[in-house]
């Protein structure tokens, strides 16, 4: 990346260093920015839940759901959230063949049986007990494998011994067809598995799932179709597409369909986890979706609230999903609270999609590859204490790790929020004319560590009509740029801080806490410290910059090679007919001018101080009226106050491609 270095003539004829002598009181200034401006606030996650463990993120303490680790557990069990260990699924078997708690008059079905129904004469197959079953009774399956279809009656209780040792199946199916069917009822105790069939289908009714496995089905493992589901101990894994359909752990479908599921692992689905559509709600309490592997490379997800559909819960765990961790689509909502998503691979590699209404609290988006989070078309997300880390690079994007990306009408609420290890962008905000304006509002967003490799690193970048309104920013350690605004964009800031922006590693070039091009940027209590070349660059458009502090810019990186001719090291720079005001400020400890007025732009400033430049004002636009530069401004410890010779430009230019 090259910068092009432009050198003025004299654009005062005959004036070659005009000095004005330091104005206004010596103390003017000294404190600006500083009494007033608050930090922005870390994310607060309180108490982690029981049996979660602790993890820490600079200083943040997040919340880990599974604190011994995700190793794969044996065959039969689950590792739940808020667990340390694995656990048998259900729990222990009973040592007998049938349930030890069962009611009095349960009808009893043994593989191979030829009685009765009763405990010492069971009947042989589900579809005899069926047949005598009334409303309130229970069928008591032994321990065994059965093969056959379930059609369970209204009202009837379906138990086996076990999760372990009961399993259903059905080895032939049509398509469509599932191994369990219910209009209401309760199924407990037992597993289905190894089948050609959907799982279980919930056609209406209220349904309650207790302690069941549902492991190895095709196209869906739960189907709620209608009516409720209440569902406790459920695990649905390893649920394969049948052709081009499918592969979905749970799909609630439906306007009045509503699910409920407390205790759930949802594991090693190909499609999704759980897929929410057509206006169903489902609840999550101490539920996780692992693995969703995606189907023929394309998208995986650990949650989908697609057409309307909506996700609520609380401690809610997703791990190594392929392409999404939680995905709104077309008005999909979630609302989740104490929420942790990792480890999504692939491309687009995104912890939260939203297209729809998004609400996190208290969520930890550790370790996707691409775009932790991303919003379009019109969505509305909230983020409040969230921590986001660790990007991975895009598999397809070379140099590329986003944070946060809000385009096309999009609107991202913020409120104590991290991101940090990012590569490009930690955030980018970017509207378009046809689609409407992207937008950030809210509080307290916290930036640390942005990477070059290949691809500027920026903090917050805005373009195309983007518009940010925040109040308390910090950004630390970037590279290129700290805050970038281009093209019509507006950005209001308060309560900032924009700590050492680094140079291209490669040509020493940029490192610049703001640069704002043709767009309306107002900032008010900042303080800018360690910048590289020039701290605040306003390119065209408007500024307003209050009650800043603009504290030790360096020169550009390449000073002591390759441009010594043109080190920079500029406090606020005015070019190519920018326009901006400065109140109650202090720029000091910079190696060249406070300030740069060039290429037909224009400063105002009143109460402050510029200490310790070279030249305290460098003003290069001919007949440039310099009073507007001395209202109760003070001028201190600078060789020359205000000069009128050329000095190098720093570009304004858009680092990233």
């Amino acid at each position: 990346m090259t910068a092009r270095a432009v050198l003025f003539s004299l654009l005062l004829v005959g004036c070659d260093a005009t000095r004005v002598e330091d104005a206004g009181s010596p103390e003017a200034g000294t404190d600006a920015g500083r009494d007033a401006r608050r930090e922005a606030a870390l994310p607060d996650f309180g108490a982690c839940p029981e049996g979660w463990g602790e993890a820490r993120v600079d200083e943040v303490t997040v919340c880990d759901p599974t604190p011994g680790g995700l190793a794969p557990c044996p065959e039969g069990q689950a590792r739940f959230v808020g667990t340390d260990a694995c656990e048998p699924i259900g729990g222990p078997c009973p040592a007998g063949d049938f349930a030890d708690d069962l009611p009095a008059g349960a009808l009893h079905v043994r593989p191979g049986g030829s009685g009765d129904g009763s405990a010492s004469a069971p009947f042989g197959t589900i579809a005899e007990a069926i047949a005598v079953a009334a409303e309130g009774d229970t069928i008591a399956l032994a321990k065994g494998r059965f093969d056959e279809a379930v059609v369970l009656p209204v009202g009837v209780t379906l138990r086996g011994a076990c999760a372990g040792e009961t399993v259903l199946t059905l080895s032939t199916a049509t398509s469509g067809q599932s191994v369990v069917s219910l209009r209401g009822g309760v199924v407990r105790d037992l597993s289905v598995a190894d089948t050609p069939a959907a799982g279980l289908l919930v056609r209406s009714g209220e349904v309650t799932l207790e302690r069941v496995s549902i492991e190895g089905a095709t196209s869906f493992g739960v189907i709620v179709g209608g009516g409720s589901l209440r569902a406790s101990d459920l695990v649905v894994r390893d649920i394969e597409a049948r052709g081009e359909t499918g592969g979905f752990g749970m799909v609630v479908n439906g306007a009045s369909t509503v699910a409920e599921i407390e205790r759930g692992v949802l594991e090693g689905n190909q499609r999704a986890g759980a897929i929410v559509i057509e206006g169903a709600r489902l609840t999550l309490t101490d539920v996780a979706a692992r693995d969703a592997t995606g189907l023929d490379g394309g998208l995986g997800a650990g949650f989908i609230a697609q057409a309307g559909g909506a996700v609520t819960g609380r401690r809610v765990e997703v791990t190594r999903s392929v392409g999404a961790g939680l995905l709104a689509n077309m008005d999909g909502i979630f609302t989740l609270e104490d929420v942790v998503v990792r480890e999504v691979e692939g491309a687009p590699g995104w912890s939260l999609s939203s297209f729809g209404e998004v609400s996190l609290t208290r969520a930890w988006l550790s370790a996707a590859q691409g775009t932790a989070v991303f919003l379009g078309q019109g969505a509305r997300v909230r983020l409040t204490d969230v921590v986001i880390d660790a990007l991975r690079e895009d598999p397809v994007t070379a140099g590329f790790a986003q944070g946060l990306s809000v385009v096309h009408r999009g609107t991202l609420s913020v409120s104590r929020v991290l991101v940090r290890d990012c590569m490009a962008g930690a955030v980018s905000v970017i509207g378009r004319d046809a689609l409407g304006d992207a937008r950030l509002e809210g509080s307290d967003l916290t930036i640390r560590d942005v990477e070059d490799r290949g691809v500027a690193g920026v903090g917050l970048y805005v373009e195309r009509l983007g518009e940010v309104e925040l109040d308390g920013l910090t950004v630390e350690r970037t590279t290129h740029g700290g805050v970038i605004v281009n093209d019509a964009s507006s950005v209001t800031l308060t309560n900032v801080r924009i700590t050492d922006t680094q140079p291209d590693a490669d040509d020493g070039l940029w490192g610049r806490g703001v640069e704002a091009r043709d767009s309306t940027v107002v900032i008010s209590r900042a303080r800018l410290e360690g910048q590289h070349e020039v701290a605040v660059i306003v390119s065209g458009g408007v500024a307003r910059l209050d009650s800043i502090e603009i504290v030790g810019t360096r020169e550009r990186g390449c000073a002591d090679t390759t441009c010594p001719d043109a080190p920079g090291g500029i406090g606020v720079g005015v070019y190519r007919g920018g326009v901006a005001t400065m109140s109650e400020f202090q720029i000091r400890d910079v190696p060249l001018c406070g300030v740069q007025i060039a290429e037909g732009g224009s400063v105002d400033l009143t109460r402050g101080e510029i200490r310790g430049a070279s030249v305290g004002a460098c003003v290069q636009v001919d007949g440039y009226d310099v009073s507007r530069l001395t209202d109760d401004v003070s001028y201190v410890d600078t060789d020359t106050s205000i000069q009128t010779t050329s000095h190098y430009v720093p570009e304004s230019n858009d680092p990233l491609p």
